[in-house]
C-alpha cells in the first residue's frame, strides 16, 4: 500500500507539470518545502509565489526541451517516524521515447496532512545549484552505492546522501 501511495503521488504531480496545472500541484505540497540538489543547491520554498515560480520554470523547460513525458518511478520506500513516508524514485524526462537528460534518482518525504499526502522535502539528483531550474543538469558519473538512506530529518548534514545510489533494503515492503 505504501508503494502505491508514493507512486500515485508521483504520477499525479508529474501529470501537473505536463498539463501545466499549478492549482493541483500546490495541493500536493506542504510549506515550507526544503529542496536540496546533488549540485549543492539548497532552498526553502516558503510561499505559493515562490512555488509557482519554480513550477512555471519547470513547465517552460519541459516545453523548450520538447518533453512529452515525465516518468517518476518508486524504487524504494519506508515509513518513518510519525507515519511519514520516505521514498527513493527515478525520474525520466522523455521527448516521446527519447531521454532529454540521463535518468536521475531523488528522494522525497511525504506527510499525511490536511486530508492528503503532501511533500515537504526533496533531495534531488539534479546537479543544478540555482533556483528555479531552467535547464536540468545531471552528473554523468554515478555515485557508488552507499547502502544507507539519508536522514530525512537532516538531509543537508547527512554525508550519506547519494541520489544515484539505489538505496538498501527490500523495496516491496515497509521498513521500520
Amino acid at each position: 500500500m505504501t508503494r502505491q501511495i508514493v507512486q500515485e503521488w508521483l504520477n499525479r504531480t508529474s501529470a501537473c507539470f505536463v498539463a501545466n496545472d499549478f492549482a493541483t500541484y500546490k495541493e500536493h505540497m506542504a510549506f515550507p518545502v526544503s529542496i536540496t540538489t546533488d549540485g549543492g543547491g539548497n532552498w526553502t520554498i516558503t510561499d505559493e509565489a515562490m512555488l509557482q515560480n519554480g513550477f512555471d520554470a519547470w513547465v517552460r523547460m519541459m516545453h523548450e526541451q520538447r518533453v512529452t513525458h515525465l516518468v517518476r518511478t518508486v524504487r524504494n520506500y519506508e515509513v518513518i517516524e510519525g507515519g511519514d513516508l520516505w521514498a527513493l524514485y527515478t525520474a525520466e524526462l522523455l521527448s516521446n521515447a527519447v531521454r532529454v537528460v540521463p535518468a536521475y534518482d531523488s528522494y522525497l518525504r511525504l506527510r499525511n496532512a490536511e486530508g492528503g499526502w503532501k511533500c515537504d522535502l526533496v533531495l534531488s539528483g539534479l546537479a543544478n545549484p540555482t533556483w528555479p531550474v531552467i535547464v536540468p543538469r545531471v552528473k554523468t558519473a554515478k555515485s557508488p552505492p552507499g547502502g544507507a538512506w539519508p536522514d530525512p530529518a537532516r538531509p543537508s548534514a547527512d554525508s550519506r546522501y547519494a541520489p544515484s545510489s539505489p538505496g538498501s533494503g527490500d523495496s516491496d515492503r515497509d521498513r521500520s
